[in-house]
């Protein structure tokens, strides 16, 4: 990148109110479609944190804040921010204050999401509904509008309702997911149209450690489900550990005892509902003793 000595520095108002100057315009010597598709493809993160740390042009044509951990939780005050980024994998925000609370419908910039993402709803508000996004999947959509790339190895959503579509944009890369108590559901016409678990782990090729709560509003599982989990290949080419709390009776024993004995190398963790019938424990019971 080189400027042009014969011409004079001319500056220019940017989009941002950068510290000092105002973006200085820039001559390269590369032809300006080359210096386009670097600017809108960058290749990895680092590689966009160079360019933009060299150059606010970069900055200035494809705005992307890359983020390691983006936290979502309840909190107990009214109007204070819910959303925080980090650029640290490991936060230690307690200690060193590394992260920012951030607004996310009136964050203009793209995200580049690289390590983890979680949506604790385990809190909900005393103001009400109206400080509380735990079952308005509006705010997952509004969060994959404004993605770059996501690239995040782990997942963690919890009593939270969030469409189809963008569960599979941010599931795309995880190899870590935690779902406690998450409906999932297709689009935003039909709230009722609720999708099974067999096409939630669709939707989820690269996951190798897979958490599931089932929750009491509804019911994401048939007595089929097993049998077509079974039928996904990344499932059973990449899954190590599987396991699932709340099980409600609905799977037929003898489809766990095959699911089991299926997955010798796979770590399988079964944890069943209090409501199930004296009945249904029973058979529970006799296939641990087979096991």
């Amino acid at each position: 990148m080189d400027a042009k000595n014969s011409l004079p520095k001319q500056y220019i108002k940017g989009k941002f109110d950068w510290p000092g100057d105002d973006v200085l315009k820039q001559y390269f010597s590369l032809p300006s479609n080359i210096i386009y598709y670097m600017v809108m493809n960058p290749s990895t993160p680092k590689c966009y944190n160079k360019l933009i740390q060299c150059c606010k042009h970069f900055f200035e044509r494809n705005p992307i804040i890359v983020v390691k951990n983006l936290i979502f939780y309840d909190c107990d005050e009214p109007f204070e921010s819910q959303t925080k980024i980090c650029p640290l994998r490991e936060c230690e925000c307690q200690h060193f204050g590394c992260c920012v609370h951030i607004d996310i419908y009136k964050f203009i910039n793209k995200f580049w999401l690289t390590s983890e993402l979680e949506f604790d709803f385990s809190t909900t508000s005393e103001f009400g509904p109206g400080f509380s996004s735990n079952n308005n999947p509006n705010y997952i959509s509004t969060l994959c509008s404004k993605i770059f790339q996501c690239d995040i190895v782990k997942l963690e959503l919890e009593e939270k309702v969030i469409y189809y579509e963008d569960f599979k944009l941010l599931a795309l890369s995880a190899k870590e997911i935690l779902l406690d108590d998450v409906e999932v559901i297709y689009n935003k016409e039909d709230d009722d149209d609720n999708v099974m678990l067999e096409k939630i782990l669709e939707a989820c090729p690269k996951v190798k450690k897979f958490t599931y709560v089932f929750g009491g509003r509804v019911y994401t599982s048939t007595s089929e489900t097993i049998k077509n989990i079974e039928k996904l290949k990344d499932f059973e080419q990449n899954i190590f550990c599987f396991v699932c709390y709340r099980i409600p009776e609905i799977f037929k024993v003898e489809d766990l005892s095959n699911f089991i004995k299926n997955h010798e190398f796979v770590s399988i963790q079964l944890h069943f509902d209090s409501g199930i019938s004296n009945e249904y424990e029973n058979q529970l019971d006799a296939l641990i003793d087979t096991q």
